[in-house]
């Protein structure tokens, strides 16, 4: 994934896809676990794979990006990258289910509503939820060997 740009800067070409009609879905440790956050162009903010995908594109990023909220570890001493790299717990499965449903729902809405309108529903706040940003720590548990 942290390469991720090579495949993007291919596919865009063979399709001739231009770069703002590109949607890119990531998962984004900023964003609490079970939200999505639909923004139309922005920093890598230290993802690998966004920083691999601007400079395949010669260093843009105004392309679209759905950031799928996987939360910070409880735990702040385990490294970024094995986090990332862990299983959910069966107590978060709930909830990548439903951010799954919903990352598939805004893309949809992306192509049939355009950006804007997929933005505007997908940023609006859910009934009954928490806002964003809540502090709430994701738990992960570690892969099996």
């Amino acid at each position: 994934m942290n390469l991720s740009g090579h495949s993007v800067q291919s596919v865009m070409a063979y399709y001739k896809i231009p770069q703002d009609r590109l949607l890119v879905v990531v998962d984004d440790l900023d964003t609490p676990l079970g939200s999505v956050r639909l923004k139309p162009k922005g920093s890598a903010g230290g993802h690998n794979g966004l920083k691999s995908i601007a400079q395949c594109l010669g260093g843009s990023n105004a392309y679209a990006r759905l950031k799928c909220g996987i939360g910070r570890p409880e735990n702040g001493n385990v490294p970024v990258v094995d986090y990332v790299l862990q299983r959910f717990s069966k107590g978060e499965e709930a909830s990548v289910d439903d951010i799954l449903r919903r990352a598939c729902e805004v893309a949809r809405a992306c192509v049939t509503n355009g950006l804007q309108a997929a933005m505007n529903a997908a940023n609006a706040p859910k009934k009954g939820a928490a806002k964003a940003g809540n502090g709430k720590k994701a738990k992960r548990v570690d892969k099996p060997s």
